[in-house]
């Protein structure tokens, strides 16, 4: 590949990468450009391209961050500031969950991981157990989240916590267990997880995914040797066995797990429950804002962003 197609590269994996961070509203930090960027790439050519495109208004500067051309940005200090609050109940949370010795991993993902933060906005954990326990985890913790009035429900929502997501140390495989629709979201949902126990797992069972390492080129993983994990305690084998069985049952009767847009895994390795799943939505709605975008009704292509029509002009000055 020559300069010219490598900087094309670089600059159309930019915008993917902006332009699905505007659909929350949320500008790109230099970390974030750079760690999860899907081509390989240093930190100064990236630095250096996405300035380019900030002078030819490709992109605009959101304070110290990187914006799409033509999308608004509202409220970032405080979402930032919900943020923060919401992640400090994460932690003391995820440190207590962690005294389990089955628990190996807590996360915060979704719309607080990302940064899109409203008033309403509850906290979706994900737990990490070792093999054999995740219905064990599930039942005692809901329960326990229950009965301190910390569980998300119908009636109370804002700064709750979702128990929504488990899975076991041997990991799954992502792009199969965790979407509807994979593209452009998995990958930016995974990676933007923020750990609040036990990282250094979290990220050995991210970087064993084949799927997600090629993906994210440029990111530094931790190092260290592989954890080895031991389950213990054979007598809750048969107790997870029984939840898991319970727990198929309960989640197949669900009138709202069997809808078309719900996105269902329960297995012994996994609890992922989307009664909602968002993800064709954000898929098209981030087609829109790149211009790739095909109206189902007329097969055309909706106005490109202002982004868009600069790189085109610019390609046509190049040509001159």
């Amino acid at each position: 590949m020559n300069a010219q197609d490598k900087e094309q590269t670089i600059r159309e994996a930019i915008l993917d990468m902006v332009a699905y961070f505007g659909i929350f509203g949320l500008p790109v930090t230099n970390e974030r450009l750079v760690g999860l960027l899907s081509v390989k790439a240093s930190h100064l050519a990236v630095q250096s391209i996405a300035q380019d495109m900030v002078r030819s208004g490709e992109l605009v500067m959101v304070e110290d961050c990187y914006g799409l051309a033509g999308v608004e940005y509202r409220g970032i200090e405080m979402m930032a500031m919900r943020r923060e609050a919401l992640m400090r109940k994460a932690h003391r949370v995820g440190r207590i969950i962690g005294l389990l010795p089955f628990i190996k991993a807590v996360s915060v993902i979704n719309s607080v991981a990302i940064g899109n933060v409203h008033e309403d906005s509850d906290i979706d954990l994900l737990i990490v157990t070792t093999p054999g326990r995740v219905f064990v985890a599930k039942g005692l913790l809901w329960k326990v989240f229950h009965w301190l009035r910390i569980i998300e429900t119908e009636e109370r929502k804002a700064g709750q916590f979702s128990l929504g997501m488990f899975l076991t140390t041997r990991g799954v495989m992502f792009e199969r267990d965790i979407m509807q629709e994979n593209e452009p979201d998995l990958v930016y949902r995974l990676m933007t997880v923020e750990p609040v126990y036990g990282a250094r797992r979290w990220y050995e069972i991210l970087r064993a995914s084949p799927y997600m390492k090629a993906a994210v080129p440029n990111y530094i993983w931790p190092t260290g040797n592989r954890t080895i994990d031991r389950s213990g305690w054979k007598m809750f084998d048969r107790l997870d066995d029984r939840g898991y069985r319970i727990h198929l049952k309960h989640t197949s009767t669900q009138k709202k797990n069997l809808l078309p847009e719900a996105f269902v895994r329960v297995r012994p390795d996994i609890i992922n429950l989307h009664a909602l799943d968002q993800t064709r939505d954000i898929a098209q709605r981030w087609r829109k804002l790149r211009g790739t975008w095909v109206e189902p009704e007329t097969g055309l292509k909706p106005l490109r962003s202002k982004g868009d029509s600069n790189l085109k002009n610019k390609e046509k000055r190049k040509k001159v």
